[in-house]
């Protein structure tokens, strides 16, 4: 049986002092599984200030919290000595290894700590005499989750303003809009709109970018994406995550220009190839250079010098 349960919890703000309702979901002793990062555990009926619990008992309960489990008992604790018995286990079932020894009596267990992602409580009780039982909270260590991977899966041609992203496992639907979302590269494009394509279920592992100025150079680009994603605990992480694409598929241009504006016959000029785009390209000027007489040299920064 799950209950809900309200805890006080002081805040202390400056000089003043709020309370905040706090609930945790509350669980009798049975056999079930539960997948909670946070609760309480009473016995099979309402804890030290309630009914007894039952006899013949024998419940096995498992908290699967997606990180190490501690669990802390009240200071009132009672069962029969000996006789009804709480163990713990470090793993999903009562033939994991066993934690401490087996409790009862009227000093409560210490905290006890799984190692693994579960904690197995297993309580017994024998045929005759029963006692006011046990409560306890448990609380986990949160694992922060794995961002997923974000690819171009095609680079978008030349002269086109959008992008497709694919995305390693789906993520909601909601979390994509276009201010979470940068690109960086030739003539600082803005995104102008993030729409999540094929959503089902509220998640998806694609979508489209919308972007301005269109790609309109061979040039790299960088993405990225500002994501929060929920653990187990529902507590959110934000991560940035980045891909890359290549533009290669704008025609080469090029701006010929000469140092002087006046050539004369037997005089030396430079003549200069701007090569626009971020390739590295070979600019192949000696063959024209040798039918006009000049020659030719390499410059660094896509320039070719002339002299004639």
């Amino acid at each position: 049986m799950q209950r809900k349960k309200h805890i006080a919890v002081g805040v202390a703000l400056t000089l003043a002092c709020t309370i905040q309702a706090q609930v945790l979901p509350e669980f009798n002793m049975t056999d079930t599984v539960v997948t909670l990062c946070k609760g309480i555990l009473l016995d099979s009926e309402d804890g030290p200030g309630g009914n007894i619990y039952s006899n013949n008992e024998d419940y096995t309960f498992t908290i699967d919290a997606g990180g190490p489990v501690t669990l802390v008992f009240d200071e009132v604790f009672c069962t029969e000595q000996g006789l009804d018995i709480l163990t713990f286990h470090d793993g999903p079932s009562i033939l994991s290894p066993q934690i401490g020894p087996a409790y009862s009596g009227i000093v409560a267990p210490p905290p006890i700590t799984s190692t693994s992602y579960y904690l197995t409580v297993h309580f017994v009780t024998d045929a005759n005499v029963a006692y006011c039982g046990f409560e306890a909270q448990w609380t986990s260590v949160v694992i922060p989750p794995v961002p997923p991977v974000m690819t171009v899966p095609t680079a978008p041609l030349c002269n086109t303003s959008t992008s497709n992203l694919a995305f390693s496992y789906p993520i909601p639907c909601d979390s994509i809009n276009p201010g979470a979302f940068t690109i960086s590269g030739s003539n600082s494009p803005i995104v102008t709109s993030a729409t999540p394509t094929n959503c089902v279920g509220g998640e998806t592992q694609t979508m489209q970018l919308g972007i301005d100025p269109a790609f309109d150079r061979n040039c790299p680009y960088d993405i990225a994406f500002t994501i929060g994603i929920r653990d187990r605990c529902d507590s959110l992480w934000y991560f940035t995550i980045n891909a890359n694409t290549q533009i290669a598929t704008c025609p080469l241009g090029v701006l010929m220009e000469l140092s002087e504006d006046t050539i004369c016959a037997g005089s030396c000029t430079e003549l200069f190839a701007d090569v626009q785009g971020c390739l590295t390209l070979a600019v192949q000027l000696e063959q024209w250079a040798a039918e006009q007489r000049w020659t030719a040299y390499r410059l660094p920064d896509h320039h070719n010098h002339l002299h004639r």
